[in-house]
């Protein structure tokens, strides 16, 4: 049972929906009369909700049912004006104790909330509005018949100001006066970065859609970026000129050599068959005849993947907003061991990723089968997604990953991370 059918059943008197109305609104904004709050929260438990403050919220089939409370008490109106309210209610389709504000009502409300959101009517509000003016034209002159009782003859005079001059966002929005500060998000987020692991096949790309539009219901500001450290266009930017500029004068040297006694017949016998990419790579070979290079090499990867990282990720979390990385620092960590050393555990260069990337403030690795990747997207072949596996599997928890089954129905691999991600405080 939905949110709104539930709280209808558990009201002995009626209750405001203040906000968006059902089945439109991304939550369910609730005025309860005295006396109701203790039913409607025992049914809300009852039915799997969690509480973080007012907010009431239920995880499943990758979304999120919400409900928000509020007691009368809270709105500070004369009791007169309270029972107005809810008696002068017009009842929601299908409710029986749910009411929506009447217009005058409505146009009050909006008053209100507009006013303590620096005078910012949005395109959803500014509609709101007109539907209210459009159901009883003198809904102006009735809410200026109550706005004394409800301290707001000036905040009403500011509502219709802004009303005549457009909504303040959305196409063709007019923009709101400089004098007028912007309104605040619809919820304060101190930001933070969740990063989903694992293999090509894992899920990533399907859970990370579904967190954000999730996080988007429960009124966060939420992006998805993309990583990935062998293949960034960032790294190929400096390894190429660097690879040619080395590259010209090994082969020179090489012509060189083939030009002397038996040289001729060496190159022959080396390209024998066919010589493959790698095998005719002077400058790989050389990389790899040296741990030296390869050192430096790979503290070159990992210091333009840690800056990728945080490029990507800075701009929205000095924003409050939450950003999706579809793969992250443990994708990064497992790439660079098994690219150049499963034995090696490159210390030096986890400690530069760490360093420049924003810590994650929930990690995930989507375990699956290689055989379960390998079929979902025919890509790398069972054998080389097992070599990434066993180094996911040995690395999740020195760097605080949590180990789900990937393998699991998705809609409850939603619900569990999203659920998770919710409950870290954002």
């Amino acid at each position: 049972m939905r949110g709104p059918e539930l709280v209808d059943r558990a009201l002995r008197s009626r209750a405001l929906v203040y906000g968006s109305l059902p089945p439109e609104g991304r939550d369910l904004d609730l005025l309860l009369p005295p006396g109701e709050e203790a039913a409607v929260e025992a049914a809300l438990t009852a039915a799997g909700f969690l509480r973080r403050g007012a907010t009431w919220a239920r995880f499943a089939d990758c979304t999120v049912d919400l409900v928000e409370l509020t007691g009368a008490a809270a709105w500070r109106l004369p009791l007169a004006e309270l029972d107005a309210l809810f008696a002068e209610g017009k009842p929601l389709d299908g409710l029986t104790r749910l009411v929506r504000p009447a217009p005058h009502h409505a146009v009050l409300i909006l008053a209100r909330r507009v006013a303590g959101e620096g005078g910012r009517l949005d395109v959803k509000r500014h509609a709101r509005l007109d539907r209210a003016l459009q159901e009883d034209p003198r809904a102006w002159e009735r809410a200026r018949a109550r706005a004394s009782a409800w301290g707001a003859h000036e905040t009403l005079s500011r509502l219709q100001e802004v009303h005549a001059q457009g909504a303040t966002d959305g196409p063709g929005a007019q923009r709101p006066s400089p004098r007028r500060p912007q309104s605040p998000r619809p919820r304060r987020s101190r930001g933070g970065v969740i990063a989903l692991s694992g293999l090509d096949g894992a899920g990533k790309s399907t859970q990370a859609l579904a967190l954000r539009e999730t996080l988007e219901r429960l009124g966060y500001e939420t992006t998805i970026a993309w990583t990935r450290i062998i293949w960034d266009d960032a790294l190929w930017r400096v390894a190429l000129p660097l690879k040619a500029a080395v590259t010209r004068p090994l082969r020179m040297f090489q012509m060189a050599r083939s030009r002397l006694p038996g040289g001729s017949r060496a190159a022959l016998e080396g390209n024998r068959g066919g010589a493959t990419p790698a095998a005719d790579d002077p400058v790989k070979r050389i990389r790899e005849g040296s741990v030296l290079l390869t050192h430096a090499w790979t503290m070159v990867i990992a210091l333009v993947n840690g800056w990728s990282q945080r490029r990507l990720t800075r701009p929205h979390l000095r924003r409050g907003g939450i950003v999706i990385c579809d793969r992250y620092t443990l994708d990064s960590i497992v790439a660079l061991r098994f690219s150049y050393g499963v034995r090696r555990r490159f210390r030096a260069q986890r400690a530069l990723i760490a360093a420049l990337s924003p810590a994650a403030r929930r990690a995930y690795l989507l375990d699956v089968r290689p055989e379960t990747a390998y079929a979902r997207k025919r890509e790398g072949g069972v054998e080389w997604l097992e070599g990434h596996r066993r180094l996911y599997r040995e690395e999740h928890v020195e760097l605080g990953v949590r180990l789900l089954d990937g393998e699991r129905a998705p809609d409850d691999l939603c619900a569990e991370i999203a659920l998770d991600v919710w409950q870290s405080g954002l």
